[in-house]
């Protein structure tokens, strides 16, 4: 089929025309439309250009397998290409909130190969796996018993509470930007963290904020510390823009960078992951975090060694403020 495909593609030029192992899709504008014969029906012109290339090689095909339509299912995802929206049907969602609901008695293995696929449109839930795949790492037998435990309940419960009110993906919403695309409007932060506090600072409002070091943390603290002040600038940040606005994040820390942008932490840190999508969701804002040398990360790198006199040597009129770095209340089990 992919070969098939490619001659679609480029021998016969048919457009925007893609496949999932043996399903095909593409779209054309509604008033496109050609009569196919053996059919005698109006689909299509890129429809009409296929099915001919399928008689052609002697591909067989069934009427009622060519769907088309203002929004097409296409592998368990409804495509709307004129809301530039993919999202779960409803059934298919209420199926899988029941199952994710019901999941002390089902393979553990077959429902993260399920939210795996939900990820697909919902790619911010990737934080909901985190414990279910810690459970299941290192084991060798497929039909083993594994004990549930209260993260792996938190987690899946986190997953059903955004399914309900998940809209999927709007890819207008989505484009790809980076450090070189950065324009006027992003809100940029920069973050650090110490031995001896966290911190920090908007370029466009000279403003800086500090904190004192959390008095529980898990090993390895300078990278939890580094994730944790992300986290509370990201927080922060929210708070200030409007819908669909852009904040940028700064740290000079390479597994903060790599954590947020995977969406994928050990379990002991993974709770920071989830409040940023909480907060991401809720103000419905978009958030990228890049790598920046500590050499060019100096104000925040003096707030947070509570240098403030050479902070504002560094920014001057700069004004620093306090904050109340974010605690894991998702850890709290309600009974």
């Amino acid at each position: 089929m992919a070969l098939v495909i490619w001659i679609a593609i480029f021998k016969i030029l048919i457009h925007f025309l893609y496949i999932y192992i043996n399903d095909s899709f593409s779209f054309k504008d509604k008033h496109s439309l050609e009569l196919y014969s053996p059919y005698q029906k109006v689909l299509p012109s890129n429809l009409v250009k296929l099915l001919r290339l399928w008689d052609a090689i002697g591909l067989p095909h069934e009427e009622k397998k060519q769907v088309l339509g203002l929004e097409l299912p296409i592998i368990g995802f409804d495509v709307d290409p004129n809301l530039m929206r993919e999202c779960m049907s409803p059934d298919s969602r209420t199926r899988l909130i029941q199952e994710l609901s019901d999941f002390a008695q089902r393979d553990f293995q077959r429902l993260a190969g399920w939210l795996n696929w939900a990820l697909n449109v919902y790619p911010l839930l990737q934080p909901g796996l985190s414990a279910l795949y810690a459970k299941t790492s290192g084991k060798l037998v497929s039909k083993a018993l594994l004990w549930v435990n209260r993260d792996v309940v938190r987690e899946l419960s986190w997953v059903i509470n955004h399914l309900r009110a998940a809209e999927g993906i709007f890819f207008f919403k989505s484009v790809t930007w980076n450090f070189a695309q950065l324009s006027d409007d992003v809100l940029r932060v920069y973050t650090d963290a110490s031995g001896s506090g966290l911190a920090f600072w908007y370029p466009s409002l000279n403003t800086g904020f500090q904190s004192s070091l959390p008095g529980i943390a898990p090993t390895n603290t300078i990278f939890f510390f580094k994730a944790l002040t992300v986290t509370a600038a990201l927080l922060d940040s929210v708070g200030r823009l409007k819908p669909n606005q852009w904040v940028a994040i700064f740290t000079d820390n390479l597994n903060s960078v790599s954590m947020f942008n995977s969406l994928a932490a050990l379990p002991p840190y993974n709770w920071l992951l989830m409040t940023a999508v909480d907060s991401i969701l809720a103000a419905q804002v978009d958030f990228r975090i890049f790598f920046i040398l500590g050499m060019d990360n100096m104000v925040a790198d003096h707030l947070s060694h509570w240098k403030n006199a050479e902070a504002q040597n560094a920014s001057p009129g700069l004004t620093i403020l306090p904050f109340e770095p974010p605690r894991n209340t998702l850890g709290v089990v309600q009974k």
